[in-house]
């Protein structure tokens, strides 16, 4: 079972904010990864400590959410398969291969 952790006190390691974004499951492939993001709330906290959005701004997308459960959840879905997406056009380059079509068709519909 994949242990929970803290999103909003993840280590910044990527460099950028697409590769923090890739981070946020704790070991990719181990037999029992660590997600970062469970729920809405946590992709809130994430994006407060990244600085993408400001406190109050956090604070405004909870309130929201809890107003809004099923948008939140929606949210929330969408941000992971687009994490997912970019792990993969990531991971593949690294092997010097072209990404699957499926994860630049998910990447190209958020952009």
């Amino acid at each position: 079972m994949s242990k929970k952790r803290d999103a909003g006190s993840i280590k910044l390691s990527g460099g950028s904010l697409c590769l923090d974004f890739t981070n946020t499951v704790h070991c990719y492939g181990c037999e029992d990864p660590g997600e970062y993001l469970n729920t809405y709330q946590d992709l809130v906290a994430w994006s407060r400590h990244v600085g993408t959005i400001s406190d109050d701004e956090a604070g405004m997308l909870s309130l929201k959410a809890d107003r809004q459960p099923s948008e939140a959840r929606s949210t929330h879905r969408k941000a992971i398969e687009l994490r997912e997406a970019v792990y993969g056009i990531f991971t593949i380059g690294l092997k010097d291969q072209s990404p699957a079509r499926e994860d630049l068709a998910v990447f190209n519909k958020y952009l």
